[in-house]
């Protein structure tokens, strides 16, 4: 099995590929994320082991379903006992490191990296697992949706894109360093994760932009499953329907989104600047995904935890060196490919893996039939863009 050099992956947290350029979007703007899919293979039906950061990122660390892991909440660990990637890479000899958000909860911050480059943006700690209310009284998280309303967005600061531009610095930073051997960075953003708050620059593109916004039909509530209420429920959004469904707050919620998503695009951009200077662009493979998605005011609905298509399908493009471009592949793949996958880039065979719930996409990106996986229609740009009810 051919080896790669190095590996790089960037990844962005709560991206929807529904408003993503490089999916079609014809307003926002994402050159860099454009140009990766276009050279590489865009995923056009990959989706999240489970629409929450942690579970989501501990399936793409193992390869493993979150219920194999028992990784089910954003206040739960997995066991440092469970082989990841990074494991396995820094064992065939990769310099394996972290820059930026993983959310691992517990006492193992690592996992497998050799080092982190930052903290991470959130707490380590067990203060988000589940706390019993108490008797009779609604169970709620946070109220989320004073983030989806106009006030709180617009063009600003925040300590989470400090949190980012700290990151992108140490990836940077690590990037032009001299390598003796082989390197696998993870270089992972939290934007465009609400606040929807973005630099002045990115804030002020789309001011004259065309932002279509989510139509609802009469009596939406006749349209909500049991786990959509209480989604409302835990996020506020029940208690403030109307203003997450006003037209001024969705516009400024979509804005937002696409405010974040041109920032974040600079920085792939970025990235690929300083892989090209330092002459490693043709020996290495990066893959661009997000951990899950966002309603974004669809069935008038806010944030994740639901497996409506804004929350759970994500992007995921791959670009590896030497393999030609190949077409959108429509072939339903998961977050939890991303693990398998990069063992085969780093040429580690078979009988030296404990087994995974993923899949290589390796035969995928060589525009090879994958019998094993699953097919999902073609999804056009118009349909990504109708109203999910």
């Amino acid at each position: 099995m051919q080896r790669t050099s190095n590996i790089l992956v960037i990844m962005v947290d709560q991206m929807t590929p529904f408003l993503a350029g490089a999916y079609g979007h014809d307003a926002v703007k994402t050159p860099n994320i454009d140009g990766l899919a276009v050279a590489g293979t865009r995923f056009d039906a990959a989706y999240t082991p489970c629409p929450m950061c942690v579970p989501a990122r501990a399936g793409l660390m193992t390869g493993r379903y979150v219920s194999r892991i028992g990784c089910n909440d954003n206040g739960d660990s997995f066991s440092a006992l469970t082989p990841t990637f990074a494991h396995y890479l820094t064992n065939a000899g990769y310099d394996v490191t972290l820059s930026g958000k993983m959310h691992f909860i517990g006492p193992d911050q690592l996992h497998g990296f050799k080092r982190r480059l930052t903290t991470d943006v959130y707490p380590s700690s067990y203060d988000w697992s589940y706390q019993p209310s108490e008797a009779g009284a609604d169970v709620l998280a946070f109220d989320f949706y004073k983030q989806y309303l106009a006030e709180n967005i617009g063009s600003g600061w925040t300590l989470e894109l400090q949190f980012d531009e700290e990151t992108h610095y140490r990836s940077l930073e690590y990037l032009r360093r001299k390598h003796d051997q082989p390197f696998a960075l993870v270089s992972s953003y939290t934007s465009p994760h609400p606040p929807f708050v973005a630099p002045k620059q990115y804030w002020d593109m789309y001011e004259n932009a065309e932002i279509a916004i989510p139509e609802y039909p009469e009596n939406m509530e006749t349209h909500y499953s049991e786990m959509d209420r209480a989604l409302n429920r835990w996020h506020g959004a029940d208690r403030h329907a109307d203003q997450i469904r006003d037209p001024d707050n969705l516009r400024a919620i979509r804005r937002g989104y696409y405010a974040l998503y041109s920032y974040i695009d600079d920085k792939v951009g970025e990235l690929l600047n300083v892989l090209e200077e330092q002459g490693m662009r043709d020996n290495t493979a990066i893959i661009f995904v997000a951990d899950h998605g966002d309603m974004a005011g669809e069935k008038g609905m806010i944030q994740k935890r639901s497996f409506n298509e804004f929350s759970s399908r994500i992007p995921m493009i791959v670009s590896l060196p030497g393999v030609p471009a190949t077409s959108p592949v429509d072939t339903a793949v998961s977050l939890i490919d991303i693990a398998p996958t990069m063992l085969d880039l780093a040429g580690i065979p078979e009988f030296e893996r404990l087994s995974m719930d993923g899949r290589s996409l390796m035969k995928l990106m060589h525009g090879e039939d994958d019998p094993g996986a699953m097919q999902f229609p073609n999804i056009t740009p118009k349909e990504f863009f109708a109203p999910v009810l």
